[in-house]
């Protein structure tokens, strides 16, 4: 089953734990690409590329995009949130498995991969996906019982290249 995740609603730098703000950074965009903004990024030869999804093989992960992919050739600046530890993000927590989660107060302070939507081509956290997880999910903020509802995220230490 597929889930359904407006662009919108894709992955988004929060704040800093403790602070409102969110840190920025640039780099390269990698060749072709097409990702969509909230799109979490690699390092693909010192250049920008997305995931390859689900984020669950231990991808080290630099940042999410915060605008869409110029899909060229000419090596574009792309703007990005660091996936620094202690950077907070905000997004769906949906169900790969069966296209849809309804928010349990048991999802709370569990660890789940990141998986892209295949239509919209927007990112999730993965409620189904468990292996060698990517997002810690600190809080919600949508109420328990909302479906695919908004969390409040961080990227664990083994996911990110900033872990080292």
């Amino acid at each position: 089953m597929a889930v359904s995740i407006p662009v919108a609603k894709s992955i988004r730098g929060k704040s800093i734990v403790g602070l409102t703000s969110v840190p920025q950074s640039n780099g390269l965009e990698a060749d072709s690409q097409t990702f969509k903004r909230g799109a979490p990024l690699v390092n693909s030869s010192g250049y920008l590329a997305v995931a390859t999804g689900p984020i669950d093989t231990g991808d080290a992960i630099v940042g999410f995009a915060e605008r869409d992919a110029n899909n060229n050739t000419a090596k574009s600046i792309l703007l990005y949130v660091p996936a620094l530890p202690m950077v907070v993000f905000e997004g769906i927590l949906s169900d790969s498995n069966t296209s849809s989660h309804t928010l349990a107060q048991a999802d709370l302070l569990g660890k789940y991969a990141l998986a892209v939507d295949a239509t919209t081509l927007a990112w999730y956290v993965d409620f189904f996906n468990t292996t060698n997880p990517s997002a810690f999910v600190i809080t919600n903020i949508d109420p328990i019982g909302t479906v695919d509802a908004r969390v409040v995220f961080v990227v664990v230490l083994d996911a990110t290249v900033y872990g080292v």
